[in-house]
């Protein structure tokens, strides 16, 4: 029997299926039950350690047709500078709206990805930090954006209102969300379309909402 068959038949089967949900749900509690940012991102370090090769070689870039690609093309339609991406990972999208004429910075709370943005980019600027507590000044920016990180904090109330707080007056936020938990285990919450907007719309003025986004939705709002 083929690989592909075998991971079919897996896939179809309920107690795998209870099996794999239940394994998630665990890891989740324990992303989830985690008493600040600075031991969630403890906790994630030592996750994503196997991982890091993956980052450290710049594979995301490098998956043609992917999610990665559909929200890079979203994001440089839409940001306007000085653009700061928030949760950057190894810095992508920042080196490519750069690349594309739209000053752009990065922050990420993984010092690790940090020096490989700046290894990989040197002309680039790249930043230590978390997204709730962004070490910027008021009125900085006139783009946030929050792709896929949204789902990945602790207190999303608190990234929305650190994001408003760096924005220049008028300024707008791109959020990106996946459609649902998936298969990642450092997903802490799923966001439909109401959910998204009510909480984006508690500290900004929502002008457009996107069903997709790659492999996501999202919406544009404004300080």
């Amino acid at each position: 029997m083929s690989k592909k068959n075998i991971l079919g038949r897996l896939s179809t089967n309920k107690h795998f299926g209870a099996y794999i949900e239940k394994s998630l749900s665990r890891i989740r509690s324990y992303f989830s039950s985690s008493q600040n940012e600075e031991e969630l991102n403890r906790k994630l370090l030592n996750f994503y350690r196997p991982f890091s090769f993956f980052y450290r070689n710049g594979f995301p870039g490098r998956l043609k047709n992917s999610d990665i690609r559909e929200r890079k093309d979203f994001l440089i339609a839409n940001a306007s500078p000085l653009a700061i991406d928030i949760g950057m990972q190894d810095g992508y999208f920042v080196k490519e709206l750069n690349y594309a004429g739209c000053e752009t910075m990065g922050v990420d709370n993984v010092a690790k990805l940090v020096r490989y943005a700046k290894k990989k980019d040197p002309a680039g600027k790249y930043f230590h930090g978390f997204a709730e507590e962004l070490p910027f000044p008021d009125n900085t920016f006139q783009t946030a954006i929050c792709s896929h990180i949204l789902e990945h904090v602790l207190y999303p109330d608190k990234l929305l209102r650190e994001s408003k707080r760096v924005l220049k007056p008028n300024g707008k936020i791109i959020i990106i969300v996946p459609y649902e938990l998936g298969l990642e285990p450092t997903h802490l919450r799923d966001y439909n379309k109401e959910t998204l907007l009510k909480e984006v719309g508690a500290f900004f003025t929502i002008t457009e909402y996107f069903k997709k986004i790659g492999a996501g939705h999202g919406c544009i709002a404004y300080k």
